[in-house]
């Protein structure tokens, strides 16, 4: 462990399709526990009566079905078409996740702990970790990745990309970057950033 016996805490992040998910199951296959920010969100607006509360407060309990789950359709509708209220939701969601991450870190036992976020770098986590890895790859690839792997068109996945934060910015607020490129094997970049942070 880190030489104040705590855990070391990267945060991984990326753009849509350019393969956190890939990095991170190269990660989990190094025993490295991983907490997936992005989904974890989701359960907990599900889960969380204090969330829940919140949420029904700001933007009506319509917002959830019958079932008292989130219709996550019906409140991206409503946050996506105005940053104010998008800002709102986040500020409500953030540092409950922020929250329920640091619990799980306190149940783990590894010298390294990983979590993972697309928007890490403008949450709450930001301040969680000690490294932020960034994953990146270039346009063409991410459009295949997302293509394949969703109904989405070519210029819906654009759109997505262009909405997002641009990778050279990204690169610029992180401390290490991880090329997921074809031509480029993963695994040899991912073990010497690990080694790095493990000292002896």
């Amino acid at each position: 462990m880190s030489s104040n016996n705590k855990p070391i805490t990267i945060g991984i992040t990326g753009g849509i399709g350019s393969g956190k998910s890939t990095v991170c199951r190269i990660l989990k296959n190094m025993n490295l526990p991983i907490y997936d920010a992005d989904s974890q969100s989701k359960i907990l607006c599900n889960t969380n009566f204090k969330l829940k509360f919140a949420l029904t407060e700001n933007f009506g309990t319509t917002i959830y079905d019958t079932q008292g789950n989130l219709d996550r359709q019906k409140f991206a509708s409503i946050i996506f078409s105005n940053t104010e209220l998008l800002n709102k939701a986040n500020n409500i969601i953030h540092p409950i996740v922020s929250e329920d991450f640091l619990k799980w870190k306190l149940q783990q036992n590894s010298p390294i702990v990983i979590v993972e976020s697309a928007i890490l770098c403008f949450c709450e986590l930001k301040n969680k970790v000690d490294k932020i890895l960034v994953v990146v790859a270039e346009k063409e690839t991410r459009i295949e990745r997302v293509m394949k792997r969703s109904n989405l068109t070519r210029n819906e996945v654009l759109s997505r990309i262009q909405h997002q934060i641009s990778e050279n910015e990204l690169v610029k607020m992180s401390d290490f970057v991880v090329q997921n490129n074809p031509d480029q094997l993963l695994i040899p970049q991912i073990e010497t950033i690990i080694s790095s942070l493990i000292k002896p």
